[in-house]
């Protein structure tokens, strides 16, 4: 299993909050490995995904690579919809930034909905 998971069960515990869907271990994702060809070969650093999964079909996939936390967003189709990391920042930790990501999109909300802090991917 993965440290993601640790990462975010133990969020969910310290700050009294449930995780937006019931968090699942998962191999890490190919699409989260390498973003651009100049990327290393990441997949030895991949830690294995965290996937969120709603009743309505929407998934959220948190996985860290080597130190960044990226996350991926698919639609109730399957088709993906965003990528992208979530920095470390003065005001926010990656993780609150990813369990941010996780609650607005599988909550149904569109673009406007999802935090300011993410860095999508285009």
């Amino acid at each position: 299993m993965g440290a993601v998971i640790h990462e975010l069960r133990e969020f969910c515990e310290d700050n009294n909050q449930e995780p937006p869907a019931p968090p699942r271990s998962v191999k890490a994702r190919e699409e989260l490995n390498y973003w651009r060809p100049s990327d290393p070969a990441l997949d030895i650093e991949a830690m294995p995904a965290v996937e969120l999964r709603a009743p309505s079909g929407r998934v959220c996939f948190l996985q860290r690579v080597v130190y960044e936390l990226r996350y991926l967003l698919l639609l109730e189709n399957g088709d993906e919809f965003e990528r992208g990391h979530c920095p470390t920042t003065p005001q926010s930790v990656d993780l609150m930034t990813g369990f941010e990501v996780a609650r607005a999109w599988l909550a149904g909300g569109d673009m406007n909905d999802l935090p300011k802090g993410r860095r999508p991917i285009f």
